[in-house]
């Protein structure tokens, strides 16, 4: 482990990262680094480990640096897309979700950097543990009786090779690509596309080991009850799927992308969702109980607007009123929706405890849909309003999960979460099939949803561009706000029904909340949508 742990620090001095990294930098062909890996047992652990190392990057979010171990910028990258909303002082959510938008300063000093660094350094100890593994692997070193499961640490390690540098491209304009064959003294960084296709590459190589192998990947490796290769390779191309449509910095990038390669990565993906358990322990998903907790955070107004249905003058105020209001001088509204997945309106507001949350959820909580998926509280409790009104938010998303919940904003998360839905893909599908001019493929994934759980109308029949019809005269959902060129614009866009490309976004936004590292940003970044 600590040839691992020099490498990655090694690789953090390149990049000047210093905060809560060894830079004790030795010569990483020394013999410690030969007696650390001359035994299979400690090669296998080094390999399997560090999936809890990347989990960190997606999942473990403390506001400062505490442990070190690994800081994700899961939710700074929600509120930066607008997905929940929170305030709270010595946060980088607070930071980053004000409007208009602040820098993030290019500084150690700068009072966030950790939410830049750690996901910086922890990506590459899983990167360096990967490397020492296989270069063992190469090396002779054969692990379980007979070499029995050499290629299943093979296998993993080639995986964890793509998932490493994956989020390296999704998060970084440049990175270095580090892999068994690497030499150190020469490292360069390459921009992000290039990082994205050696992801991709790892990836395959995954793939093409296990589909000449048998083995079962332990549930100590990856907490979901055992993995076979098949189980495996589903993983490895939805991963695929996810870099190729995820990585794009622009509309015109992610227009660009083969869509049919994602959509034949899709249907070569997971069939059920990706759910590892947590047991507080050595899994945990900050990310998950913080985005949910009501005292911490609530769902962005943005996020719900085009739910709504009022127009300008209502009494209650309105999506398209909050919108063209200074951020400073907005107030928090209800949202008249037809979607059963919302609250009925107007909105009851329900007690301080946690009693309304499960499926299916009764009038008394204050709907009647198939699968409620949020609750209405106190618009103005627990931020502050110098901070600005435009945080605040009535809607607070259910946590379906089992937990023990402290005292207010801290709590334990234990139980099986939803790290990666069927949902997810079958968005991606849609996306690909529109992109293609294969809407009518399209029509059956987004009405999955909108339909059997939204009760909304279905958008069978419609072509791209198409206005979704309206549930009744002057209702529709989505509503958007769009300029003359048809471009999202909050401030002064046209309030009008969106088409069948805004249904599947407004569907994937709704189903997905709180799943996955930066799956909002990732998505309103190709799209065009995040707040400039």
């Amino acid at each position: 482990m600590r040839a691992s742990v020099r490498i990655a620090a090694l690789l953090s001095l390149l990049f000047l990262v210093a905060a809560c990294v060894d830079l004790d930098v030795e010569n990483p062909n020394d013999p410690d680094r030969e007696r650390a890996l001359a035994r299979p047992s400690d090669v296998e652990t080094l390999i399997s480990g560090s999936f809890r190392g990347w989990w960190y990057v997606q999942y473990y979010t403390w506001d400062a640096c505490f442990s070190c171990e690994g800081d994700s910028p899961s939710l700074a990258l929600s509120v930066m897309s607008d997905q929940h909303s929170s305030s709270h002082g010595n946060s980088m959510m607070n930071h980053s979700s004000q409007e208009p938008r602040k820098k993030i300063l290019n500084d150690q000093l700068y009072r966030y950097s950790w939410v830049v660094e750690q996901p910086w350094s922890t990506s590459y100890s899983v990167l360096a543990a990967a490397r020492d593994g296989l270069i063992a692997l190469d090396g002779g070193l054969r692990i379980g009786e007979g070499g029995a499961d050499t290629q299943r640490a093979r296998a993993f390690a080639k995986l964890l090779q793509g998932l490493g540098h994956g989020d390296l491209a999704l998060i970084y304009d440049q990175a270095f690509i580090v892999d068994e064959n690497t030499d150190l003294e020469t490292l360069e960084r390459v921009p992000y596309g290039q990082v994205r296709d050696a992801a991709i590459g790892y990836l395959n190589e995954a793939i093409d080991i296990a589909t000449n192998n048998s083995f079962t990947i332990p549930d100590a490796w990856v907490p979901v009850g055992g993995m076979d290769e098949t189980e495996f390779i589903k993983l490895a191309h939805t991963f695929i799927a996810r870099y190729m449509a995820y990585t794009p910095r622009s509309v015109a990038e992610r227009e660009a992308v083969v869509w049919s390669e994602v959509l034949s990565h899709v249907n070569a993906g997971i069939t059920e969702d990706f759910t590892p358990y947590m047991d507080n322990e050595v899994f945990f998903s900050d990310y998950h109980l913080q985005a949910q907790l009501r005292g911490w955070a609530r769902i962005d107004l943005r996020m719900l607007g085009p739910a709504d249905q009022k127009g300008s003058g209502d009494p209650d105020g309105s999506w398209v009123e909050w919108e063209a209001t200074q951020p400073g001088q907005r107030t928090p509204f209800p949202i008249d929706a037809d979607d059963l997945r919302l609250p009925d309106y107007p909105p009851v507001e329900v007690a301080s405890s946690y009693d309304c949350y499960g499926l299916p959820r009764d009038n008394s909580c204050g709907g009647q849909g198939l699968r409620m998926m949020m609750e209405y509280h106190d618009t103005l409790c627990c931020f502050k309003p110098e901070r600005g009104k435009y945080h605040f938010s009535g809607y607070v998303a259910y946590m379906d999960y089992d937990y023990w919940m402290g005292t207010q904003g801290s709590g334990y998360l234990t139980g099986p979460i939803v790290a990666m839905s069927k949902f997810e893909m079958d968005m991606l599908a849609a996306e690909a099939y529109i992109r293609m001019g294969q809407e009518s493929n399209a029509w059956p994934l987004i009405d999955a949803t909108r339909v059997d759980y939204g009760g909304l109308t279905s958008v069978a029949g419609l072509s791209a561009t198409d206005p979704v019809v309206e549930d009744s005269p002057g209702r529709c959902t989505p509503h958007v706000l769009r300029d003359a060129s048809g471009n999202t614009d909050y401030m002064n866009g046209t309030w009008q029904c969106g088409d069948l490309w805004e249904a599947m976004k407004y569907e994937k936004r709704m189903e997905t909340y709180v799943t996955s590292m930066g799956l909002s940003y990732f998505d309103d970044r190709g799209w065009g949508d995040l707040l400039p």
